[in-house]
């Protein structure tokens, strides 16, 4: 007797423990930043900066803190 399970699975790796997501990063904030007409970043900011979560990363490409205005 034999019998397929099905399995599904999402894994979310928030801190880049199982997957190097930081190039992915790098890349949306060098075209952000082209449309914007704003200077490249060194990428080794980004990378330094993606496990601090989003708000860090707007904080670096735009240089702005949380509770200024148009930082949503």
């Amino acid at each position: 007797m034999s019998s397929k399970a099905n399995t599904s699975i999402v894994l979310f790796d928030l801190d880049g423990t199982l997957v190097d997501s930081a190039p992915d990063f790098i890349r949306v904030l060098e075209q952000m930043r082209r449309r914007d007409n704003l200077p490249l970043l060194d990428p080794v900011r980004v990378r330094n900066t993606v496990s601090n979560g989003s708000r860090a990363l707007v904080t670096l490409a735009y240089d702005m803190l949380p509770h200024e205005a148009g930082f949503e």
